[in-house]
């Protein structure tokens, strides 16, 4: 692989999962740890229990009559056994701790309890003391909460409270100062269940004389063992400094830490690798440098090998956006589901081209950028990926971001960039083209109005085979759509429109107009020809002078289903808006939005059907056989039966328009039975009819 980036330049954050632990019970601990001096180590003030701070009795081993809070220690082995090292039970075992403390079988613990004799552990004369990190390099983290100590040289035998407290918790350890191969490691202590059996059972170790038991509950429990076989010879830690060893990694190549979700799992989870011990999925980032026992175990086994480019020479960092943490050779491109996670320089590409090694091959071992082929013909400018899919090598190409008769019919969004050869083959067979936007929208000019873009393909729904952009409708865009979905969908709906299972969403009731307005491009729709669906009743404000001088801002809304234009004809269904017909019910001659009453709706009218039967409705709009009862007709209908100044609302509740009042100011026949104070003032239809029929009535009439 050609460059000099590699793992040395791959930094990415790591979450700590338990370094609060102590923190949060820092009241507890502030009358025991100040004062170091004195109060913690001999002051006789604590032989009284009125001193100690015993807690809750939370813990899942509260009344066991054993204590289990890792703040104490037992002082004989007949009476309590080891060291109580369950760290969740810090300050909840209060009964059992404090009985034991009262027959004085148990008693604080000490450094020297845990740390051993010949451990010193210091003072706190360190500006750094009290900053709750640990920065006495003498200590380690458990690799599983790595941000737990920050080595500062200054701070050797001079950070004693805080290094203590978070020993306490288990998060930090003491080094072993043996000269010797043990001299560094922090091997832990007894607790484990296979403690003191000749064998190292912790997962950290790897050879000879490690289990074949391969468990995360084993980390930093068998010291006495694994000190035993590391000073043999038959155990080595696994470590970035012995895999550099053994060659299995450059001088600049890190394992990472084992802060992951499935770390000590005994699979490697880190996308760097690849290889019979990697996890079948791994998502991208999500182990990224945070796995490393597991994948270090699988490289000294000879299950996993590191990930490298080959398609081409990656480079060198000499250009000028190098070392910013994007990819910015344009011989790469991003994964399509993440869209902006590079950006090809397109005024300086022929600079940055072979010269943002250490920036691309980060974000290609991430899995965020891919390089594109290079070969003349077809291929070239293609990124297809690897051959990590379920279906790879089966000569049919089951990536969903290509088309054509060499394309399986199952194509799925797991399986983009990871069928890599047949999808090639394909590609010069002629037989599959990458359905790239630049490709749709080169072969939808005349579908797509001009200067509409299909976007991208970010959305969560994408490569599903279903168009879920709600700027297009028909039998190949999804039942439910949103907002959000805006230009997100881009593979998906680019495939339905040119199969004819799309098309795009056009308004042919009115003339939309122009944006010469005065509000125009304020993102609000002012058109008075257009009315919020009722369920967002804050999507518009209608001002008069805007009439048809809003068009941005109207048809944007209306595309992502804000609102709605008017019917402008003359007669009863003069500014009413219909919508359209997307519903299951949409022309079988009955009015199935519920927004209507009267003959000519159907019985079973649902919230579904809001804005969706729009050419039923309207044919019995204007036969007489429906009326719309909107918010605002009914509470003029109800008119002098309502209390002065009350308002019904509007329908944005979550139960609008389900034939039930769910407004807690009313009660009867007609009001569900269970009503939340939200509701109030959010089921104005619902509410409305109710009332009209005599289903309900009002309890509270004021908008409280």
């Amino acid at each position: 692989m050609g460059g000099t980036g590699s793992f040395a330049a791959v930094r990415r954050p790591i979450s700590r999962n338990l370094t609060e632990y102590v923190r949060v019970n820092k009241n507890y601990l502030s009358c025991l740890l100040p004062l170091t001096a004195c109060v913690i180590w001999t002051c006789a003030a604590w032989a009284q229990d009125s001193m100690i701070e015993f807690g809750a009795n939370s813990s899942h081993l509260a009344f066991d009559g054993k204590c289990s809070d890792p703040r104490f220690v037992y002082k004989s082995p007949e009476d309590g056994g080891n060291i109580a090292t369950e760290v969740l039970a810090m300050f909840q075992d209060a009964a059992d701790c404090k009985e034991a403390f009262k027959s004085e079988s148990v008693e604080l613990r000490r450094p020297e309890d845990i740390l051993g004799a010949r451990f010193e552990i210091g003072d706190d004369d360190s500006d750094l003391a009290g900053n709750e990190v640990c920065n006495d390099p003498r200590f380690v983290a458990d690799p599983r909460h790595p941000k737990a100590v920050v080595p500062k040289p200054e701070a050797r035998e001079h950070d004693k409270s805080d290094c203590f407290d978070d020993h306490l918790a288990r998060l930090v350890w003491p080094r072993d100062q043996d000269s010797g191969p043990t001299k560094g490691i922090a091997f832990g202590d007894d607790s484990g269940q296979w403690d003191e059996d000749s064998e190292c059972d912790d997962p950290r170790f790897w050879g000879v004389d490690v289990a074949d038991t391969y468990e995360d509950g084993n980390v930093l429990k068998d010291a006495t063992d694994c000190r035993n076989a590391v000073r043999k010879g038959t155990a080595h830690l696994v470590s970035t400094e012995f895999l550099r060893k053994k060659n299995l990694l450059t001088d600049d190549q890190e394992l990472g830490d084992d802060s992951g979700e499935w770390a000590f799992d005994g699979e490697c989870d880190d996308p760097r690798f690849k290889g019979v011990g990697v996890a079948a999925t791994v998502a991208a980032g999500n182990a990224l440098e945070s796995d490393a026992t597991d994948c270090g175990r699988a490289l000294l086994d000879g299950m996993a090998e590191i990930r490298t480019i080959e398609i081409f020479e990656v480079g060198d960092d000499a250009g000028a956006w190098a070392g910013n943490d994007v990819c910015n050779d344009p011989r790469f491109v991003t994964d399509p589901r993440r869209p902006v996670t590079d950006e090809a320089i397109a005024i300086a590409k022929a600079k940055a081209k072979g010269h943002d090694a250490g920036d691309c091959i980060n974000d290609y071992l991430a899995r965020l950028v891919w390089p594109t082929d290079q070969d003349p013909g077809p291929t070239q400018g293609i990124a297809f990926g690897d051959d990590s899919g379920k279906w790879a090598f089966d000569g049919e190409c089951d990536d969903p971001r290509f088309w054509g008769g060499g394309v399986a019919d199952t194509a799925e969004a797991g399986n983009v960039l990871k069928d890599a050869n047949d999808c090639r083959d394909a590609v010069r067979k002629g037989s599959a083209h990458l359905v790239s936007t630049k490709f749709l929208e080169e072969r939808l000019r005349d579908v797509l109005p001009k200067d509409q873009k299909l976007g991208d393909d970010s959305s969560e729904w994408a490569f599903d085979g279903e168009c879920d952009d709600p700027r297009f409708d028909g039998v190949g865009v999804a039942d439910t759509v949103l907002v959000g979905d805006i230009l997100k969908d881009a593979t998906d709906c680019g495939r339905a429109l040119l199969d004819g299972r799309a098309r795009v969403r056009t308004i042919t009731i009115l003339e939309i107009g122009d944006d010469a307005g005065e509000w125009a491009g304020n993102g609000v729709c002012n058109d008075p020809r257009f009315v919020t669906d009722p369920r967002r009743p804050l999507t518009d404000e209608a001002i008069a002078n805007a009439n048809g001088h809003d068009a941005g801002d109207c048809f944007n809304d209306y595309l992502a289903r804000l609102v709605w234009p008017t019917d402008q004809n003359p007669g009863p269904t003069r500014d009413i808006a219909f919508g359209d017909d997307s519903g299951d019910g949409a022309f079988d001659g009955d009015c199935d939005d519920p927004r209507f009453a009267g003959e000519g709706v159907a019985e079973t009218a649902e919230a579904g059907n809001v804005l969706n039967d729009a050419t039923d409705c309207r044919d019995a709009v204007r036969k007489g056989s429906a009326r719309l009862e909107s918010s605002e007709f009914l509470q003029d209908r109800l008119g002098e039966g309502l209390p002065e100044g009350m308002d019904l609302g509007d329908d944005s509740g979550e139960w609008a328009f389900d034939g039930e009042c769910d407004d807690p100011r009313f009660k009867g026949e007609g009001v569900a039975d269970t009503v939340a104070a939200g509701n109030a003032l959010k089921d104005a239809t619902d509410c409305g009819r109710a009332l009209l029929f005599g289903s309900a009535e009002i309890i509270r009439p004021l908008d409280q």
